[in-house]
């Protein structure tokens, strides 16, 4: 009984001593494991710079909700909205422009973008950029405009040649045969449409309409 009552203790010894490594195991891994995602974290966000909102400001919301009825390809997913509160932890009360009603949930700042003057047109409601208008309109085909282009590349810049106008958006896109892609836009004060090139138009809808266009492709 002597020799079974050590083989017992012996056996209650080795189970504390393995359940006290398996413990000290985990938390080492633990702190391993927190200490690389603050490096990686460190790493990935030595350029990022936070956004800030004050009260009353206007900004964009990303909102993931498709109304019934919208295809999923051609919805717009930001809406326009005003900051009403600033919440701790980078979180913001909002009220919805369009409707004056104030949304019953706190919105993080990694859903909004800042919303610049003139990027939202009271009449329609649509999103409007702004782009560089050509000085002429060129056929169809663009080939006298790509002249003009190509001219208005060698002359100075003139006060009249930096004029933006507003665009309602993009409608198709064509390469040329040198490679570079032109868009057809579709001008906000008469409707009408014109080529341009991708460094006359705001780089934020080149960038929109592109990435729409990867959507259709892959559905």
């Amino acid at each position: 009984m002597a020799r079974l009552q050590v083989t017992v203790d012996t056996q209650d010894k080795t189970l504390s001593q393995l359940m006290d490594t398996a413990r000290v195991t985990d938390e080492l891994i633990q702190e391993n494991t927190q200490q690389s995602f603050q490096q990686a974290d460190k790493f990935y966000n030595r350029h990022a710079v936070a956004r800030e909102f004050q009260i009353g400001q206007q900004a964009l919301l990303y909102d993931e909700k498709v109304p019934i009825g919208v295809m999923r390809k051609i919805h717009r997913f930001y809406r326009p909205v005003e900051i009403f509160d600033v919440l701790p932890n980078s979180c913001y009360k909002l009220k919805d422009t369009t409707s004056g009603r104030l949304l019953p949930f706190k919105v993080h700042v990694s859903r909004l973008k800042a919303l610049k003057e003139g990027n939202i047109s009271e009449e329609t409601g649509h999103e409007t950029i702004t782009s560089q208008r050509p000085q002429v309109k060129g056929d169809e085909d663009g080939q006298q405009q790509h002249q003009m282009q190509q001219q208005q590349q060698q002359q100075p810049v003139t006060a009249d040649d930096e004029a933006w106008h507003a665009i309602l958006g993009i409608r198709s896109r064509r390469r040329r045969p040198t490679g570079q892609y032109e868009y057809l836009v579709e001008w906000a004060a008469d409707h009408s449409t014109s080529w341009l090139p991708a460094r006359s138009i705001t780089p934020e809808l080149v960038r929109t309409y592109n990435a729409r266009c990867r959507r259709r492709k892959r559905y």
